[in-house]
């Protein structure tokens, strides 16, 4: 019996940007390898979090700050290539660009790095042998 190893899991989807009349106007591949990209999404994601706070305040800088994370989460995941693109489709608008592409980063991204991030961990719990107590510390059951 041979020793099995397996790469990690990928997304490949097809973003289309659409006009106003609802037709394609530019379709942008995306082909992600989740291991590759699951540790900085997490930082990236908490990054946002906290420079969408500070918007609340209405400073320029803070909504440059807003604007800076969405351009490195965006990076992080589209890459640099496919983020020029998507800027370029929104005309620059950080805000509107964060507001119509985040249900995809949350509904397609954000789960398959979950779902990585928890088959990660158990695959070290048994390859450790972990006791039930400490693999309750991982959030594992």
């Amino acid at each position: 019996m041979a020793y099995q190893i397996k790469k990690s899991d990928r997304i490949t989807e097809n973003l289309e940007l659409l006009d106003s009349n609802n037709n394609v106007t530019l379709t942008i591949h995306i082909d992600i390898e989740i291991g590759r990209i699951a540790k900085e999404y997490r930082q990236l994601q908490i990054e946002l979090a906290e420079a969408q706070n500070m918007t609340s305040q209405g400073s320029e800088t803070a909504f440059e700050i807003f604007g800076n994370a969405v351009i490195k989460l965006f990076r992080c995941i589209f890459g640099d290539e496919n983020t020029q693109k998507i800027l370029e489709y929104f005309e620059n608008d950080y805000m509107e660009m964060a507001v119509q592409c985040m249900p995809f980063i949350s509904d397609v991204v954000q789960p398959a790095i979950e779902k990585y991030s928890r088959s990660k961990r158990e695959i070290m719990a048994n390859n450790y042998n972990l006791s039930r107590q400490q693999k309750r510390k991982l959030g594992i059951k």
